[in-house]
């Protein structure tokens, strides 16, 4: 094959599917460990190409922890290739995979040892909660959209009840990706927080979803208290370092980032 320019190590989820569309787009050429249902929906199955456990050179790798031993495995290899290569690797990570995973806590810790101690040219992106069309049907707003969606369609057939935890920061995958290049591209590699730094809650969700779908929440959920501890969200500070990095920051959110949702909530469903 021919050498990519970037290189994404990940099961095809839609991280790694919006990541290589961005990358695609702007022209780079793209290599992944897994080219599946997700790159194919956003038309990639021929412009991404596949790669085996042996991985090629390329000028960005892009270590998405997926949960799995397959790609811990491959980002464990191209860690330990690092040294001595002009490529750049930043290990992606969700917020809430850090709290589950003593694996993915120490490869962030890890990297950022080796940045500061050997000069490795790595860092860490940090992703807090995100969701797109392609994201999974078991996420918060997929939930609550699909059930808006099934109320406006005719498909409801009970109220879903909700524990609403209190406000959590959510935003855009597909927009959130294009921190996750950007980090590739910075003058000298350093972690970084990727948040939109607007929550909402589970009741705002549902109420901005059955405003689009035109449909009237009170009969579509009941939200139970919970005495669960809110997910913690992105600090301001680490936010204002991302954007000043980076000159990135989130611009859906909130309203527009649950009508981008609802839009697609019917492919959702169908895929569901």
């Amino acid at each position: 094959m021919t050498a990519p320019s970037a290189l994404i190590l990940a099961a095809d989820g839609h991280v790694s599917a919006y990541l290589a569309r961005l990358l695609d787009a702007r022209g780079l050429a793209v290599a992944a460990s897994d080219v599946g249902p997700a790159m194919t929906a956003l038309g990639l199955a021929d412009s991404v190409e596949a790669v085996g456990d042996t991985l090629p050179a390329a000028t960005a790798i892009f270590a998405i922890d997926d949960g799995s031993a397959a790609t811990d495995a491959r980002i464990d290899a191209a860690l330990a290739a690092l040294p001595g290569s002009s490529a750049r690797l930043v290990h992606v990570v969700e917020a809430a995979t850090l709290a589950e995973r003593p694996v993915a806590r120490a490869r962030l810790r890890d990297i950022a040892v080796a940045r500061s101690e050997r000069g490795l040219a790595a860092s860490s992106v940090v992703l807090h909660r995100h969701d797109s069309r392609l994201g999974p049907a078991d996420s918060l707003p997929a939930r609550l959209i699909a059930q808006a969606w099934q109320l406006a369609n005719g498909g409801m057939t009970a109220p879903l009840t909700i524990a609403d935890a209190g406000p959590c920061d959510w935003g855009w995958t597909a927009e959130y990706v294009d921190a996750i290049a950007r980090a590739a591209a910075l003058p000298r590699p350093r972690d970084l927080i990727v948040a939109s730094g607007h929550a909402m809650t589970a009741r705002e969700i549902a109420t901005h979803a059955c405003a689009w779908f035109r449909v009237d929440a009170g009969a579509a959920f009941d939200f139970a208290t919970t005495s669960a501890e809110a997910e913690a969200t992105a600090p301001e500070v680490a936010i204002a370092a991302t954007r000043a990095a980076t000159g990135w920051h989130a611009t859906t959110w909130g309203r527009d980032l649950v009508r981008t949702l609802c839009e697609g909530a019917a492919s959702r469903i169908d895929v569901a």
